[in-house]
C-alpha cells in the first residue's frame, strides 16, 4: 500500500510549475555538499565524487564491469615494473584555456608525492606515486617506489587540474574555482547549493546545459522533492521507495558502491569469535538470499568473500556460506558454546535504514542459533578513529571491504596483521599479501590474490553479506544518468530539459 504522504507529494507533483532556466538545468539532490569543494585532491568517497566529476576528468575511468577505459589517457604500457608510460588526448583544453598535455599530468602527480601532499586522501590512496617525467608534449612516464601493475585502475581518481591554476592558487585556489578538463565549470557555490554551466571548452560535452547539487540532508525531504519537481535526481536513496518512485512516473537507479558489506570481526579480543568453527556458524546462520531478495529488491550480488565480482582477485571458485542454521548450531556446540554467546556489534549512527533493517535482520537469523548480536550505535567519526588508533569497545563492527580501485588485494592489506591496529590478524595469509605486493606480472598477483579470498572464506574473517550497492532515484525528466563508481557520465545521460 501506497503511503498517504506520498499520494499527496504526487498530487502537488502534478502542480508544479517549471520555469524554463529550471528546464535547461540538470537539479541533484545530495545529503550535503563536500567541505573542500573544487579541490580535486580532497577526497576520493561521496559526495566528493559528484560535485568533483562535473569539472575534472582523470587519465582512466573504471567501468563497473571492472574494465579500465581510456580517459585523458588514450592508451599506455609498462616500460619497466616501476615505470608506466601514458599516451594523452591532444584535443583537450582546460577550461581556463590552457592546454591539457603531459606536462599538467606532470604537475598533477607531483603535487602528489611532496611533503604537503602526505596527509591529502589521494595521496594515501596512490601511495606507490614517486614522480613523473614529461617524454613528449602528449606522453608522460609515471614512476612509481613499488612494482604496481594496478596504476591504470588507480589513476582513475587522479583528477587533472590547469597547471596554470595549480601554481597560482594551489589546493585552496581551485577549492574555490575549479579548472578542469570536465564537462562544466563552476558558477556558483553558497550555502546548501553549488551550480555550474557548459564548458564551451569541454572535449566531452554534457547533455544539460547546467547542473545544480542541491543540498537536502534527510531522506524522506529528498523525495518529496524528487516527487514534487523540485530536483530530477535523489542520491541515497532507499530501494523500499523504487514503487512510489515508479508510481510518479520515475525510476530507481542501482549504483555499485565496490565494496562488500560485511560486519567484521575483531579476532584481537578474547571472545569466541577468536574459534574459526564460531565465525564459520555465524555465516552458516545467516539468510542472505533473503537479505538480498526481500530487504534490496534482488538488486545485489551475495558475498562471499571481501572483494566484489568486478574487483581484480576476485575468486570465483569460491562458494557462498550455505544457509544451514542446524550446521550452525553443531559447530557452535563443537567450540564449546552449545547454548549461545552475546557479543557487541558496534554500527554507525546514521548509516541509513536499510543497514538498519540489514542489521536487524542479521541479529534475527543470529538469534535463531541463541547468538545473541547487541547492535550499540556509534558514531562513524568514532568507527573510523577506532580503525586508525583501536579502543574497539565490541568484538564486532559494521564495515565495507572497499575496493574504489578494483583492487582486491587493497582491503586484505588494510585489514590484516599489517595495519597499524589489526582488529584481524591472520598471520598465515601474511606472507601471500607481501607476495602479491612485491608481483608485479598482473596475472601472477591475480592468482596470489586468488588464494588470499579463498583463505578469507575459509577462516571466516567476517559475515559477509552482500556486494556493495547504492540506490539513486530518477525522476520523470531524466531516463538515465550513469555512474561508475560516483564519477558521473554527464554526456551520456538521457535527459529531457
Amino acid at each position: 500500500m501506497i503511503p498517504m504522504i506520498h499520494i499527496l507529494i504526487r498530487l502537488l507533483a502534478c502542480c508544479c510549475i517549471v520555469s524554463p532556466a529550471a528546464a535547461e538545468t540538470l537539479r541533484i539532490g545530495m545529503t550535503g555538499l563536500p567541505a573542500h569543494r573544487g579541490n580535486p585532491y580532497g577526497g576520493i568517497y561521496l559526495p566528493a565524487l559528484w560535485t568533483l566529476s562535473a569539472s575534472y576528468d582523470s587519465l582512466t575511468r573504471l567501468r563497473p564491469d571492472g574494465r579500465v577505459e581510456p580517459w585523458l589517457a588514450t592508451g599506455w604500457e609498462a616500460a619497466s615494473p616501476v615505470t608506466w608510460r601514458f599516451t594523452l588526448r591532444e584535443d583537450v583544453v582546460f577550461s581556463d584555456g590552457t592546454k591539457f598535455d603531459a606536462a599538467a599530468v606532470a604537475v598533477a602527480v607531483n603535487a602528489l608525492t611532496g611533503p604537503e601532499a602526505e596527509m591529502t586522501v589521494l595521496a594515501r590512496e596512490l601511495a606507490t606515486l614517486k614522480s613523473a617525467r614529461v617524454v613528449s608534449a602528449y606522453v608522460v612516464e609515471i614512476e612509481t617506489d613499488a612494482p604496481n601493475p594496478m596504476l591504470p585502475n588507480e589513476v582513475a581518481y587522479l583528477l587533472i587540474p590547469s597547471a596554470a591554476a595549480w601554481a597560482a592558487g594551489g589546493a585552496q585556489g581551485l577549492a574555490a574555482q575549479p579548472v578542469g578538463t570536465g564537462p562544466y565549470v563552476l558558477e556558483s557555490w553558497g550555502a546548501g547549493r553549488a551550480a555550474f554551466t557548459v564548458n564551451p571548452k569541454a572535449w566531452s560535452k554534457p547533455v544539460a546545459s547546467r547542473v545544480e547539487f542541491i543540498q537536502i540532508a534527510e531522506g524522506s525531504a529528498r523525495l518529496q522533492a524528487l516527487l514534487t519537481g523540485r530536483i530530477d535526481v535523489a542520491t541515497e536513496t532507499h530501494v523500499e521507495e523504487t514503487e512510489t518512485l515508479v508510481a510518479a512516473g520515475g525510476r530507481m537507479q542501482t549504483l555499485s558502491l565496490a565494496g562488500v558489506t560485511s560486519i567484521v570481526l575483531n579476532t584481537e579480543m578474547d571472545t569466541p569469535l577468536r574459534d574459526v568453527r564460531v565465525r564459520r556458524a555465524l555465516n552458516m546462520a545467516v539468510d542472505r538470499r533473503r537479505i538480498v531478495d526481500q530487504l534490496l529488491s534482488g538488486r545485489a550480488r551475495i558475498a562471499n568473500q571481501p572483494a566484489p565480482t568486478a574487483a581484480d582477485g576476485h575468486n570465483p571458485d569460491v562458494p557462498p556460506y550455505p544457509y544451514d542454521p542446524e550446521a550452525a548450531r553443531k559447530l557452535l556446540a563443537e567450540a564449546g558454546y552449545p547454548n549461545g554467546f552475546k557479543f557487541v556489534m558496534e554500527s554507525g549512527s546514521g548509516a541509513g535504514t536499510i543497514n538498519t533493517v540489514i542489521n536487524q535482520q542479521v541479529a534475527s537469523d543470529l538469534a535463531r542459533i541463541n547468538v545473541t548480536m547487541e547492535m550499540r550505535p556509534v558514531l562513524l567519526s568514532q568507527i573510523l578513529q577506532r580503525v586508525q588508533q583501536g579502543g574497539w569497545e565490541g568484538s564486532a563492527f559494521n564495515f565495507s571491504f572497499f575496493t574504489p580501485t578494483l583492487d582486491a588485494l587493497r582491503p586484505q592489506r588494510n585489514q590484516s596483521c599489517l595495519w597499524v591496529k589489526p582488529w584481524y590478524c591472520d598471520r598465515e595469509v601474511v606472507p601471500l599479501i607481501e607476495a602479491a605486493q612485491a608481483e608485479f606480472d598482473r596475472a601472477k598477483r591475480r592468482d596470489i590474490v586468488k588464494r588470499i579470498m579463498a583463505r578469507s572464506h575459509d577462516q571466516a574473517q567476517a559475515i559477509f553479506i552482500y556486494e556493495g550497492v547504492g540506490f539513486m532515484g530518477l525522476g520523470p525528466r531524466v531516463t538515465s544518468l550513469p555512474v561508475d563508481f560516483g564519477f558521473i557520465r554527464f554526456s551520456e545521460a538521457a535527459f529531457s530539459p
